[in-house]
C-alpha cells in the first residue's frame, strides 16, 4: 500500500515537471508563430503598384508650360529713356552727335528752341551738300568758320537744351529751308558774309545761302 502511494506521488512529481518544462516551449512557439507573417501576406505587401496613366491633355500642357519657361526673354535695352545723348533716335555717331550740341551751345546758346536747332540744320545742310567736309567736326574746325572755335567756347558743356535742338534737327527740322551760312551782323567782320542771300532772320542770326 505505501509502495502504492510512492509511486503515485513520483509520477505526480514527474507529470508536474513536464508541465513546467514544456508549457514555456509552448507558449514561445505559439509566440513566434503569430509575429511570423503568412505567405499570403508577404505576397500582398511584394505586389508591384502599377503607375497611373497620365493624361495626355494634361501631358501636353505639362510640356507647353516647360517650353514657355525655358524660352529666353529678349534684352530690352531702356537706358536711351534717360539719356539725354543717346543715338536711338538719330543716324549720326555719337562723338558727333555730342559736337553738333556743343557748337549749338557755343554759336546759339541764348537763342530760342527755334533758333539752336537753325544752328544746327546749318551744319547738316553742309555735310548734305558735298561742298563742305563730310562730318560736324570737320565742318566745326574748318579754319574760319566759328568764333567759338578759336576762343575755346566750344568746350562749354551743352546743356539739355541743347542736345534737343541738335536731335530736332536730325530728325528733320530745317527751319532755315536749306541755308548754309549764319552770321550775327552785330558781330561779324567779314565783308564777304554780306554778299550771301539772306533767307530768313531767326532771333540775332542770319541765315543765308
Amino acid at each position: 500500500m505505501i509502495q502504492k502511494r510512492l509511486i503515485g506521488s513520483v509520477l505526480a512529481a514527474v507529470m508536474a515537471l513536464n508541465a513546467t518544462v514544456v508549457s514555456p516551449v509552448l507558449y514561445f512557439n505559439a509566440q513566434a508563430m503569430k509575429k511570423t507573417p503568412s505567405a499570403k501576406s508577404e505576397s500582398r505587401k511584394a505586389a508591384p503598384v502599377k503607375p497611373k496613366l497620365l493624361d495626355a491633355t494634361a501631358s501636353n500642357h505639362t510640356s507647353r508650360a516647360v517650353q514657355k519657361q525655358e524660352k529666353p526673354k529678349p534684352f530690352v535695352n531702356t537706358n536711351h529713356r534717360n539719356n539725354r545723348r543717346s543715338t536711338q533716335y538719330h543716324q549720326l555717331p555719337a562723338n558727333q552727335f555730342d559736337m553738333l550740341a556743343r557748337i549749338i551751345h557755343a554759336e546759339a546758346g541764348g537763342e530760342s528752341l527755334k533758333g539752336q536747332v537753325a544752328v544746327a540744320a546749318v551744319i547738316l545742310n553742309r555735310i548734305r551738300s558735298g561742298r563742305f567736309p563730310a562730318t560736324v567736326t570737320g565742318n566745326v574746325f574748318k579754319p574760319g568758320e566759328f568764333e567759338s572755335v578759336s576762343n575755346g567756347y566750344i568746350w562749354a558743356q551743352p546743356n539739355a537744351e541743347s542736345y534737343r535742338a541738335a536731335n530736332l534737327a536730325v530728325k528733320g527740322w530745317d527751319p532755315t529751308n536749306g541755308a548754309l551760312y549764319f552770321f550775327n551782323p552785330a558781330k561779324s567782320s567779314s565783308r564777304w558774309i554780306w554778299t550771301r542771300n539772306v533767307v530768313i532772320v531767326i532771333g540775332e542770326h542770319h541765315f543765308a545761302v
